[in-house]
């Protein structure tokens, strides 16, 4: 761990280095190797001051050699600016013997994880997982549950968290409210109902979280277990799942604020000037006030007076009435005939000139084509004669009011359109270690900075 790491560490955590249980850079510069007797594996070293290297030394399973060199030079070709190639090989370690924190009884305890990756594949994979899958049965009661748990990136590029419970079976958590770019410095806090990431933006001085709350308690890791960089023991995938690098793996005990995590996550990637026994202040993130935002807009219209018009005096109505003559006559079959209509609700009437035909007669026709003539018989019937009668004058004077429609608008209720969320932080004073003037590193130079949208692997 570099100088400035642990400066920003002993700053920043309550028990400064002493929380760190787990450091990998994965840099050359802690390569090692494992073995005897012609079947060496290269191995990253546990950088952590605070835990002895024993137990804890990450074993890349395919970096393998007869020599100790060998398998040294095989890890360090998948090594590119000072990042591991998972894509080569998963990393196993294990032994949590005696660290309380991660020990599967202690179900209060909460740690964090706080890593740094870049994917170079759009297919979902594991980036560090332990899930392991257990069956009870004592003859009476049978059931599955989990032990430890998977972290991964899906295909849409977003951070997930799968578990698996007796109760409520197996569960993945997606914080799909995050944004992942090309290169992500990422955190994780695992705690015993909820799990938070967290993705920091160092270019910006900013980061985002989101919490994901699961319906049962979170087991922590066996310690009998193994843990995997870049794979699982469970998962829907076995072997080499996660394409891409990883560039540092932290695993911290207690839980820790993200303002604080960001400051620690800008050491994998810059160093400064560490400076002793200064006071200085820090302003923390506590949290976010969230405002529904509902839009304004229009509910509906009613009408209003536009204006008025003079009614013209002495205008005409017209009213025709139907009148039937009470003494009816005769018609013979085809000749001219009147006859009157009376028009629903007494809304008027009508005369409609037509060819006279007998009642109740079946009329065939005498050819057979659709235009010949009807088969009239010489005979007739009697019928009502009606006619149209009846004028009205009419003089008025005055106004009458003409309306037209205006909106009403008001709260759209149910339509929220989004939401606005306002930081709200708060300021701490500490004394002790201070790292001034950081710098980006010349091989993070240009990384790490989330200035488009990333997805599947593309940049839009």
């Amino acid at each position: 761990m570099n100088q400035t790491l642990s400066t920003l560490c002993d700053a920043y955590l309550e028990n400064g280095t002493g929380s760190v249980a787990l450091y990998y850079s994965f840099d050359s510069g802690s390569v090692s190797s494992l073995g005897g007797a012609g079947n060496f594996t290269g191995v990253f070293k546990n950088e952590s001051p605070s835990f002895s290297v024993g137990g804890l030394t990450g074993i890349v399973l395919d970096a393998t050699g007869s020599t100790a060199n060998a398998a040294e030079n095989s890890l360090k070709t998948k090594i590119e600016n000072n990042s591991f190639n998972l894509s080569f090989s998963n990393i196993k370690y294990g032994g949590f013997s005696g660290i309380s924190f991660l020990n599967p009884t202690d179900f209060d305890s909460e740690f964090v994880y706080l890593f740094s990756f870049r994917k170079t594949q759009s297919e979902d994979g594991v980036l560090f997982g332990s899930l392991v899958k257990e069956n009870f049965d004592n003859g009476i009661v049978n059931f599955s549950y989990g032990k430890g748990f998977n972290v991964g990136i899906n295909d849409r590029n977003k951070l997930f968290f799968q578990g698996s419970d007796a109760v409520v079976g197996d569960y993945i958590l997606t914080a799909d409210q995050l944004e992942l770019a090309d290169e992500n410095i990422c955190s994780l806090k695992v705690s015993p109902y909820e799990v938070t990431f967290a993705h920091y933006n160092l270019a910006d001085d900013e980061f985002e979280q989101q919490y994901l709350r699961t319906d049962c308690k979170i087991q922590n890791l066996d310690y009998t277990q193994p843990l995997l960089i870049g794979g699982s023991p469970t998962y829907l995938r076995s072997g080499k799942t996660f394409s891409g690098f990883i560039d540092n793996l932290m695993i911290i005990s207690g839980n820790h604020n993200p303002s604080d995590l960001k400051a620690i996550s800008s050491g994998f990637v810059a160093t400064g000037i560490p400076s002793s026994g200064n006071s200085y202040s820090d302003e923390i993130v506590t949290g976010h006030s969230i405002v529904t935002l509902t839009p304004i807009g229009v509910t509906g219209y009613q009408p209003i007076i536009t204006g008025y018009q003079t009614v013209i005096s002495g205008s005409q109505l017209i009213e025709f009435t139907l009148v039937a003559d009470p003494s009816p006559y005769s018609r013979n079959d085809g000749d001219r005939f009147f006859t009157g209509y009376t028009l629903p609700n007494n809304s008027g009437s009508y005369l409609e000139e037509t060819s006279f035909l007998i009642p109740d007669y079946n009329y065939r026709p005498t050819g057979d084509d659709a235009f010949a003539t009807l088969n009239l018989r010489n005979s007739g019937d009697f019928v009502t004669r009606y006619t149209l009668t009846g004028i009205r004058n009419l003089s008025a004077t005055g106004s009458i009011p003409l309306y037209g429609l205006t909106p009403i608008t008001g709260l759209l209720l149910g339509e929220a359109t989004g939401y606005q969320k306002t930081t709200l932080s708060t300021t701490i004073f500490r004394t002790g270690n201070l790292v001034e003037d950081l710098q980006f590193l010349d091989q993070y130079k240009g990384r790490y900075k989330k200035d488009f949208i990333y997805y599947l692997d593309k940049r839009l």
